[in-house]
């Protein structure tokens, strides 16, 4: 019982993996590693100072704004 209890505790604390997929989708690979392991870092130390919600939103926000900004990025350039 002590085991999964562990192991839930620390699943809890990791990035959401879905904004991390949606990252990948949208950004080159080879930044885009660079960007999620920035985010790790600032999620890592906000989780510290601040709820793991407001942490995990946080991480979602900042996802959104690489996406809009590669993807409004992209739009431009083929114009």
């Amino acid at each position: 019982m002590k085991k999964i209890m562990l192991l839930k505790s620390t699943t809890e604390h990791l990035p959401p993996k879905l904004a991390q997929r949606l990252l990948r989708m949208f950004v080159r690979k080879d930044i885009c590693e660079e960007i999620l392991g920035d985010l790790d870092e600032k999620f890592c130390s906000m989780l510290k100072k601040k709820s793991l919600f407001r942490t995990r939103l946080n991480y979602w926000y900042q996802v959104c704004h690489y996406i809009r900004h590669f993807a409004i990025g992209q739009s431009w350039s083929i114009n």
